[in-house]
């Protein structure tokens, strides 16, 4: 699926989930795991 296909509203939908991802995964190197 390309950014092209998708509507502005399931753009933003996909870019909360990378960050809550990203934001899980900084966190998980802070604590040292």
């Amino acid at each position: 699926m390309t950014a092209v296909d998708v509507p502005p509203g399931k753009v933003l939908e996909h870019l909360e989930v990378f960050q809550a991802i990203a934001n899980a995964n900084n966190s998980n190197r802070a604590s040292g795991t």
